[in-house]
C-alpha cells in the first residue's frame, strides 16, 4: 500500500484530498461464492449471493493480471458522472468485480476506515432511469460488510472511490515477490 505523499492532484476543478495504492493480482482462478468467501465478510448483500453475477472460474491457466487500485478520495461533492470523468482524466479504468473482491480479501482492514464505492466495469444491475448497482465495501470498524448501492445519487466529499490501472514493471515485480512471500501462508491468514 503506498500512500501519496504529492501535493492534491488539481482536477476538474476539484482536488483529490487523499490517494492511496494497491497491488491485486487477478487470474480468473476462482468464482465469485469463493472470492465472497474468500473475503471473509460479516455480511453479504442477497442481490450479491443471488445472482451469481461473478462469472465462471476459467478452466485453464491464465497469467494473473496484476493491477494497482487506486483509493481516491475528492474534497467535494461529486455526481457519479464526474467520478468517472475524472478518472478518465487521470488514465485509470473502473474496475472489474474479480479485482474488487479480491481487494476485499487482500486488504480487509481498509474498509473498516471509511466505505469504498467500486463502480464497476460491468454493473451488477442496470434501471431503466439509467442508475447502475454498484458494489460497496463498508464496516462499523469490525463488522466488515460486502454491499451495493443505486448509483445515481450525489456522493458527499470525502467518499471514497476505487478505480484501477494496469500495474508498471516495477510494480508488478514487486507484486509477484509479495504473492511469493503470501503463497507460503494459508488462505485463512490472508
Amino acid at each position: 500500500m503506498k500512500e501519496s505523499s504529492e501535493p492534491p492532484f488539481l482536477i476538474g476543478g476539484g482536488v483529490i484530498k487523499k490517494t492511496t495504492v494497491f497491488p491485486v493480482a487477478c487470474d480468473e482462478s476462482l468464482t465469485g461464492g469463493e472470492l465472497l468467501a474468500l473475503g471473509k465478510y460479516d455480511w453479504v448483500h442477497r442481490e450479491l449471493r443471488r445472482r451469481g453475477l461473478f462469472g465462471i472460474r476459467s478452466p485453464e491457466f491464465r497469467t494473473p493480471k496484476i493491477y494497482m487500485v487506486e483509493i481516491h478520495e475528492f474534497d467535494e461533492d461529486l455526481y457519479m458522472g464526474e467520478v468517472f470523468d475524472r478518472f478518465k482524466e487521470m488514465g485509470l479504468e473502473r474496475p472489474t468485480i474479480e479485482a474488487s473482491l479480491r481487494f476485499g480479501a487482500y486488504y480487509p482492514d481498509e474498509q473498516k476506515k471509511r466505505a469504498i464505492v467500486f463502480p464497476l466495469d460491468k454493473p451488477i444491475e442496470s434501471r431503466n432511469d439509467g442508475a447502475n448497482l454498484l458494489f460497496v465495501l463498508s464496516s462499523d470498524g469490525s463488522y466488515r460488510v460486502a454491499d451495493v448501492e443505486w448509483m445515481g445519487c450525489c456522493w458527499p466529499a470525502g467518499t471514497a472511490f476505487a478505480a484501477v490501472r494496469q500495474a508498471t514493471a516495477r510494480e508488478a515485480m514487486e507484486m509477484v515477490a509479495g504473492l511469493a512471500e503470501l503463497a507460503l501462508r494459508p488462505p485463512s491468514e490472508y
